[in-house]
């Protein structure tokens, strides 16, 4: 997913630890999983991301998932 890559935070340079904190980062790409993915899908991102996120001490990701997406991708 496009939206996905275009929202990575430049000034974290792929550094797990700071994309994985950013809160912005998080919502958009939760709104990008909710309107690109069914349900299975949904789940399996955020699998994914909580095995790249716990182990650099980011456990809240369910808690920053976007309520409201107000952008198109």
């Amino acid at each position: 997913m496009s939206c996905i890559s275009q929202a990575l935070p430049a000034s974290c340079n792929l550094n797990p630890q700071c994309i994985c904190a950013d809160a912005s980062f998080i919502s958009t790409i939760s709104c990008c999983v909710s309107t690109a993915c069914d349900t299975a899908g949904q789940q399996a991102a955020l699998g994914y991301a909580q095995q790249i996120c716990a182990p650099v001490g980011v456990t809240n990701l369910v808690s920053l998932k976007a309520s409201v997406c107000i952008e198109s991708f």
